[in-house]
């Protein structure tokens, strides 16, 4: 046997049981991460009568809030916020609500946060026309009202989609309290009603 190929057979033998040793961790880590999004959002289910699921980067529910369905994810990110959020780390929880099928008029966007690095936070809004004066005037009340500017939450609405959503920065959590939940939930339910009774064709 030449010494070339003695060099790679022992590459080999090294390789294979680090490979292994590698995929036992990520195995072990998926599982972990699983674990922790179902045990983080298993007590918010009833709120929605929901199953909780997990792939391993976050922790999912598909549910009901009245006439809507509901889909809630939790996700840790890195990244994109740095600055911009009230805690100014590149590591940060991401809860996002969906409500479906919610009539509406025009798409929309709410923001909270700061338009830079340095400088006061606020609303920004951008909306199509003949709902942005609407949303300004009877949904960041509502929101300001309930305390939701302190999560430098997201707010849109996809008209195509009949789409309501809501993401905000819960770091360190993984996700609210029940308490909490159940308050989001029944604001964005309000916010649902708002912004179908400014569709003029709602009811039809």
């Amino acid at each position: 046997m030449s010494p070339d190929t003695r060099d790679t057979i022992d590459g080999v033998l090294i390789f294979i049981p680090f490979f292994a040793l590698v995929c036992v961790a990520a195995y072990l880590l998926f599982k972990v991460n699983r674990a922790r999004h179902t045990r983080a959002l298993k007590p918010l289910a009833p709120f929605i009568s929901a199953e909780v699921g997990s792939d391993g980067n976050s922790g999912f529910m598909r549910g009901r809030h009245g006439r809507w369905e509901v889909n809630v994810r939790t996700s840790p990110r890195t990244g994109g916020l740095r600055g911009f959020s009230p805690h100014g780390s590149q590591l940060f929880n991401v809860f996002e609500v969906e409500f479906e099928g919610v009539a509406g008029a025009g798409d929309w966007t709410l923001k909270y946060g700061r338009p830079m690095i340095v400088g006061p936070a606020g609303w920004s809004l951008s909306a199509d026309d003949g709902v942005a004066e609407e949303v300004r005037l009877r949904v960041v009340p509502l929101v300001d009202a309930a305390g939701g500017g302190s999560s430098w939450p997201t707010l849109a609405y996809a008209a195509r989609q009949k789409r309501l959503s809501w993401s905000e920065d819960i770091q360190p959590r993984r996700a609210p309290t029940p308490e909490q939940f159940a308050a989001r939930i029944e604001l964005i339910a309000r916010i649902a009603e708002i912004n179908e009774q400014i569709d003029p064709r709602a009811g039809l």
